[in-house]
């Protein structure tokens, strides 16, 4: 029964400006903040130029939380090739799991290891964590393809007084098949300093935060290269249900064969 109960919940992030709308204006003004963050991030119009981008990154589990991890081990060093505005994309793990490759092309799975054909399975895992990866890279602009964008107001959160946008699909009610996300924006940079956001996909009671920091520039889009994972946006970073540490990225390539 607990199990029944737990599948039929769905995490509900919405903030109480959402929820209690009268609004009719918070989606003009909240479409206008998402561009304004894209273009604070490098512009819509370069990012849509780009084909691939290489990103070579660390990914660490802690707790109880390794248990959870969807790769080989809690902490993987891996190099993922990404096909921007897709979902495709492959991923060479290196150190002790070397020569193994995942890829998704199509929604389908496919593996390979030590330079041997690849062959296509089913590896849950990769199917959930590759696309999740590309989302996550890709972020200010991913989000530009949500139907549903409102300004969710300010929030004070840790010092720091945020924009916040609630960003979905289809409404802005809970719904099993779609995800929720509050962004919340930097007052100083405008760029996109967290995400909280639902898993619906892996369990539908679950939301996490994307503390996405260390920004740089890397030819002319600003990168985070320390994506930090907390329960609630205002979790201290020092205790992280995990954290990705990018190495590099290289945007363009050449690609790879793929099957």
């Amino acid at each position: 029964m607990l199990m029944l109960f737990f599948a039929a919940c769905l995490s509900d992030i919405r903030p109480d400006a959402i929820k209690n709308a009268v609004d009719t204006d918070a989606s003009v003004r909240g479409r206008a903040m998402l561009e304004a963050a894209a273009e604070a991030h490098g512009g819509l119009d370069a990012w849509n130029a780009r084909t691939t981008v290489d990103v070579a990154f660390t990914d660490e589990w802690f707790g109880v939380y390794r248990l959870a991890a969807p790769w080989p081990d809690a902490t993987v060093s891996v190099r993922h090739r990404l096909t921007l505005h897709t979902f495709d994309s492959e991923l060479h793990f290196q150190g002790e799991h070397d020569g193994l490759v995942w890829g998704v092309r199509d929604w389908q799975t496919w593996s390979q290891r030590d330079g041997q054909p690849p062959e296509s399975d089913k590896n849950k895992d990769a199917r959930f964590i590759l696309p999740t990866m590309h989302y996550f890279a890709e972020f200010p602009y991913r989000m530009q393809e949500a139907p549903v964008v409102l300004d969710a107001g300010p929030v004070e959160l840790n010092g720091v007084r945020y924009q916040t946008l609630f960003v979905t699909w289809e409404d802005t009610k809970p719904r099993a098949e779609w995800d929720q996300y509050v962004l919340y924006i930097n007052p100083d940079t405008g760029l996109i300093d967290k995400a909280h956001y639902t898993v619906r996909e892996i369990a539908r009671f679950v939301s996490g935060t994307m503390h996405f920091e260390d920004y740089r520039l890397v030819d002319g889009a600003w990168m985070s290269h320390a994506m930090i994972v907390t329960a609630e946006p205002g979790d201290p970073l020092d205790a992280p249900l995990h954290t990705v540490t990018v190495a590099s990225y290289t945007f363009d390539p050449v690609s790879a064969t793929s099957p």
